[in-house]
């Protein structure tokens, strides 16, 4: 198995849309799920085989030089939409994104206009390193830096809080029961990584509040709760937090 590594590095590049002057049948305006607008019968003709599949395709549309996102959700069951199931490492992104939130929101000591996942920290490996690239590690498995996938997940937890994103999740925000997140991956938080974040701009230096971490959560979340975790992230651009 050979890693392939993206040979654009711009974190600002986004993929090419079309602009569309009404939705077309069956998207309903980006908002809180409801399970009476999930097509359970495209995916049941493609996923016949018992496993849990669920797909949101998203149109933008063009209202009032206003360009508004209109989804269209389809399950392959009710189990796809409504159980919940161990994630494994699959909602290690979740992870890295609730840490960039505690950053840009509710951070006690650091001001939250200026740190996020473009801040930087500081370890065995170099004296500024970007939280980015340890998010990369996170989802490439690399370990050249001598970091672990698992062991940054627990160390983005410890940024965002485990009970932050275990009440992000069971609030109305997703919408959806039974959800839970904040458990970690079975390797700590390095010893070396320091929590004094720096600034992309000025090289501010910040100290986070680090997680107490009282209670222990499970990782548990429906097909459908992260498939659309992980839309919002994608289209955080577009969408209202």
């Amino acid at each position: 198995c050979v890693k392939v590594f993206p040979s654009n590095y711009n974190r600002q590049w986004t993929c090419p849309s079309i602009l569309k002057q009404i939705p077309s049948n069956g998207f309903i305006k980006d908002g809180l799920i409801d399970i009476i607008n999930i097509d359970f019968t495209i995916l049941s003709s493609v996923v016949n085989t018992g496993a849990n599949a669920c797909v949101i395709i998203t149109e933008r549309v063009l209202i009032d030089n206003v360009t508004t996102l209109y989804n269209k959700y389809l399950c392959s069951d009710q189990s796809s939409a409504l159980d919940v199931h161990e994630t494994w490492s699959s909602s290690k992104i979740f992870a890295m994104s609730n840490a960039a939130g505690h950053l840009r929101s509710n951070e006690s000591t650091c001001n939250t206009n200026i740190y996020g996942m473009n801040s930087f920290t500081s370890g065995n490996v170099a004296d500024r390193i970007p939280l980015g690239d340890l998010a990369t590690i996170i989802c490439s498995y690399d370990t050249t830096a001598g970091y672990s996938s698992n062991g940054l997940s627990s160390f983005f937890h410890d940024i965002g809080w485990r009970g932050n994103i275990n009440e992000l999740v069971n609030s109305n925000w997703l919408g959806l029961e039974n959800c839970s997140l904040g458990g970690n991956y079975g390797v700590a938080t390095p010893s070396d990584l320091s929590f004094d974040l720096n600034t992309a701009i000025d090289s501010e230096t910040c100290s986070v509040d680090v997680d107490p971490w009282p209670i222990i959560y499970d990782n548990s979340l429906s097909v459908l709760a992260a498939a659309e975790m992980t839309r919002r992230i994608v289209q955080y651009r577009d969408i209202d937090p």
